[in-house]
């Protein structure tokens, strides 16, 4: 058709045709539609594939706040996730603030481009509906956020049961 429209070819008289010209145009838009399914498709099974073993911890940056969950960003794996905020009933845990984006848990204001950790692992409990799991590891809500993971000398993955109620300043020594 774009040939033909600058006249490098031929026009057929099914070009012309709107019935037959629509229907090329359906199809097209369908498999276009179908390989963007399928591609999804594919990212969703090579990122579940990439974590399967693995529990690990990650830092990102909140992108996001919804009234009901944080859109975060982690620029390690090119990944946006979803953390939902809700209690182990359910519940909505935060109040959330539309005018400045925020959300406040404990005391504690979550804003957009707040750098957060996140424990990434695979949920196998359903074979068929394998999904990426997410947990809030800093900044520390209690009874929300999970315990770190650490490595201990044999490089083996250990759960860090030391983090406690009260947000604690990290200060790095340099070995000069």
């Amino acid at each position: 058709l774009l040939a033909a429209g600058i006249s490098a070819d031929a026009t057929f008289p099914d070009l012309l045709n709107k019935r037959v010209l629509q229907q090329i145009c359906n199809n097209l838009n369908y498999r276009h539609r179908m390989a963007q399914y399928a591609a999804r498709a594919s990212v969703d099974l090579h990122t579940q594939l990439f974590f399967k073993n693995m529990n690990t911890n990650q830092d990102g940056h909140v992108f996001a706040v919804r009234k009901n969950a944080l859109q975060i960003l982690l620029p390690r794996y090119g990944l946006e996730t979803t953390l939902f905020l809700r209690d182990k009933d359910g519940k909505s845990m935060g109040d959330y603030n539309e005018e400045e984006a925020t959300q406040t848990i404990n005391n504690l204001t979550i804003h957009m481009f707040d750098p957060v950790t996140v424990q990434i692992s695979v949920d196998s409990n359903n074979v068929q509906r394998q999904r990426i799991q997410i947990h809030l590891v800093k900044p520390f809500i209690d009874g929300f956020s999970v315990s770190p993971i650490v490595k201990n000398k044999t490089g083996l993955e250990e759960v860090d049961n030391t983090m406690t109620t009260s947000v604690k300043r990290l200060k790095v020594k340099s070995s000069k």
